[in-house]
């Protein structure tokens, strides 16, 4: 069975910060799930960029930019969280 969305983040920055892009290339590698990458017929990210983007949300990670697109808006487990990945 696949890892949960939440556990596949928490593995990818457990060894430090990560650009958007380098988690979503981890969280939702494109050889195991093509169909993430599909980008909408009416414009805007990838698909996964939305889910991945609600996931940090809700996690309540840490992010900052360092200028735009996802390959510069960094993405890291804050300090308080316990890292308890099922893997």
């Amino acid at each position: 069975m696949a890892a949960k969305t939440r556990d596949r983040i928490i593995q990818a920055l457990s060894n430090g910060p990560l650009s958007f892009y380098e988690l979503a290339l981890k969280v939702y590698p494109p050889d195991d799930y093509p169909k993430a990458w599909r980008y909408s017929r009416h414009g805007g990210p990838p698909g996964c960029y939305m889910t991945l983007s609600a996931m940090i949300r809700r996690m309540d990670l840490d992010e900052w930019s360092r200028g735009s697109g996802s390959a510069n808006r960094m993405v890291m487990l804050p300090h308080r969280m316990k890292v308890h990945a099922n893997t």
